[in-house]
């Protein structure tokens, strides 16, 4: 049953969670800011869809699928939007409307992308392809409609750039370039030292290319700080009372979790 929710402010999912279900949270436009938990594994069709107070997203690699128009019109968001190396779907129209995102990167774990799912993403700047092969998008249409493909530029891997040529919708992006590939990043063990002994209030993020996206999130998941990096940047959890903490990077390479005690 639908009912109206313009209020809700705060998500507490369970902990034992593994979907959310179709229109959970449609139209809350008092949302800010959600992490989803680990347990997840689908984001159901409209589950945020017009949340448009939304600014912070943080999707945990657990997550295979988000289904049709999950974010639609949450033009709240804002950055480079990263998709978990877990995700295999990316629904019809998941993220169209979505103007204050700046970039994306898609994993090579996602095995479809399906019409207009980033319609209307006028703000993106850099699009991250991270599978040699390029995804066959001939039978999903209108993937990047409105994406302005001479401003955005397409990252494809070592080697790709022909392919990504002459690939459906993929070819229409101007501007084409190769990103070397490493390995997943990691943390630098210079600048942090990791759980269970004592850290420095910063640490350094290291090994990879491009842009990630880092979360610093306490023991029940909640995300205090959500940020893009660049390879070496330091990052300052000055701000977070003393106890243990998670760090999650998330990159087109791909992620890693790591734990830090803040004294």
């Amino acid at each position: 049953m639908l009912y109206p929710k313009l209020n809700l402010t705060t998500i507490i999912f369970p902990t034992n969670l593994n979907s959310i279900g179709e229109r959970s949270f449609s139209g809350c436009i008092g949302l800010t800011s959600i992490t989803i938990p680990n347990s997840v594994t689908s984001i159901g069709i409209f589950a945020f869809t017009n949340c448009s107070g939304l600014t912070s997203l943080a999707i945990s690699n657990s997550v295979k699928s988000i289904n049709e128009f999950a974010f639609t019109n949450c033009g709240g968001l804002t950055g480079i939007l990263v998709i978990p190396n877990s995700v295999t779907l990316i629904g019809a129209g998941t993220f169209s409307g979505c103007i204050g995102l700046t970039g994306l990167v898609i994993p090579n774990s996602v095995t479809s992308i399906e019409e207009e799912a980033f319609l209307g993403c006028t703000g993106f700047t850099s699009i991250y392809a991270n599978s040699i092969t390029p995804l066959d998008l001939s039978l999903s249409t209108d993937v990047f409609r409105n994406v302005n493909k001479t401003i955005c530029t397409l990252y494809v891997p070592l080697g790709s750039k022909s392919a990504y040529q002459t690939a459906n919708q993929w070819k229409d992006f101007t501007n084409k370039v190769e990103n070397a590939t490493t390995s997943n990043p990691t943390i630098n063990n210079a600048s942090v030292n990791l759980y269970p002994n004592p850290t420095t209030n910063n640490f350094q993020v290291s090994g990879f290319n491009g842009i990630a996206l880092i979360s610093v999130k306490d023991l029940n998941g909640k995300t205090l700080l959500s940020k893009q990096i660049n390879n070496s940047d330091k990052i300052n959890i000055n701000s977070l009372s003393k106890g243990i903490y998670t760090i999650e990077v998330n990159s087109n390479e791909g992620s890693i979790i790591k734990k830090i005690i803040k004294n």
